[in-house]
């Protein structure tokens, strides 16, 4: 490709801040836009962010928030499930929000996203959450790619938001992985990763990493810092401390 590649984090919805953070690059159509996943959910306009991504083309990954909503749109419409997580899924409003939102060409899109896309070009892998370290990508179950936060003390997968250590932190690449999912410690620099989850949804910011066509995405963090580019989020569209959505 001639143009750049831009990743972006965690949208949830937010499609006038996605729409500014495009011009804000000022995104062309040579130009490769690749989404970390969690596109839709919590924000206000998820048909709004997935008609831009059809627009300019746009990848994305498949995060916890599109396969939670994807299980959603596949209960059986009369029968009662029986199980807590069933039941969690029934009773989910913001999931019901979203599905009530999209058309079919929306969710199209949602079902075909990948749980990892490689960009060799770059020496970059994107996922939505993170991997294992030492485990090879085919060999990483699901939810740890949709779900992963933490290392617990054993070495393995933990979806806290404390206690362990950051996966990004022990990860050795190539490749140089790009994720979101983490929003509580927001923007992540590691030695082979990044993490671009910047609370959007939260009222915080939405970033995209800008590379140039074929580069790698830098080691030195001030270098990498400059390929950053962020907008401010419009307001605070969810409340993540009371579990609900602000009036």
């Amino acid at each position: 490709m001639s143009g750049r590649t831009i990743i972006i984090g965690d949208v949830h919805g937010c499609a006038r801040e996605l729409a500014s953070l495009l011009e804000a690059v000022a995104v062309t159509d040579d130009d490769r836009v690749v989404m970390v996943g969690d596109t839709v959910v919590r924000g206000p306009d998820p048909a709004g962010v997935l008609k831009i991504l059809r627009e300019v083309g746009a990848r994305s990954v498949r995060g916890n928030h599109e396969n939670r909503l994807i299980r959603f749109r596949r209960l059986h419409p009369t029968k009662i499930g029986t199980s807590p997580a069933e039941r969690r899924l029934r009773e989910n409003i913001f999931l019901r929000r979203t599905a009530d939102r999209l058309n079919e060409e929306d969710w199209a899109y949602v079902e075909t996203m990948p749980l990892w896309l490689d960009l060799p070009e770059h020496e970059l892998r994107i996922v939505h959450a993170g991997v294992l370290p030492g485990v090879e990508i085919e060999d990483q179950t699901e939810r740890v790619l949709m779900y992963l936060r933490r290392l617990d003390e054993a070495g393995g997968p933990s979806e806290r938001n404390d206690g362990g250590e950051l996966w990004a932190q022990r990860y050795q690449g190539p490749p140089h992985i790009c994720f979101g999912h983490n929003a509580v410690v927001g923007l992540q620099l590691a030695p082979w990763a990044t993490g671009l989850d910047t609370g959007c949804v939260y009222g915080q910011a939405l970033t995209a990493l800008v590379l140039p066509a074929g580069a790698p995405v830098p080691r030195a963090y001030d270098e990498r810092r400059a390929h950053l580019v962020s907008v401010p989020a419009e307001q605070a569209y969810y409340d993540v401390n009371e579990r609900r959505r602000p009036a």
